[in-house]
């Protein structure tokens, strides 16, 4: 289990409540304050345009209330709401992402390489 200190200020400032929020910003806050100096937030949400949907479950956890469900109107608020944190958070779970992507590719060049072979085969005869 996580556990976080939150400060009064914290709560005020970000007008949030909620625990997991605030554990959440408490792991990548630092990289807040670094995007935040070197990234607009139209620049983070570009970033982050090119995650697919599934792949920003992460952010759920930004999510305010009970609107947890991974949709697009749900990412849409949150990222619009909290871009530098979004993507602090989500470079935080790339590895997840790239491995993913890396299985793809592996899987797209051996579906490839079987057309190719059909394709040389079907030439000979």
């Amino acid at each position: 289990m996580k556990v976080a200190v939150i400060s009064f200020s914290d709560l005020a400032k970000e007008n949030r409540w909620d625990a997991g929020f605030h554990i959440a910003l408490d792991e990548v806050r630092g990289r807040v304050d670094a995007l935040k100096a070197t990234v607009s937030a139209d620049e983070a949400i570009s970033r982050l345009a090119k995650f697919s949907l599934a792949d920003k479950k992460p952010l759920l956890v930004l999510a305010r209330g009970s609107n947890r469900h991974l949709n697009s109107q749900t990412i849409t608020t949150i990222v619009n709401e909290y871009p530098h944190l979004s993507l602090a958070i989500m470079e935080q779970n790339l590895q997840p992402v790239i491995d993913k992507l890396r299985a793809q590719i592996e899987k797209n060049e051996a579906s490839l390489d079987d057309l190719l072979a059909l394709q040389a085969a079907s030439k000979e005869s």
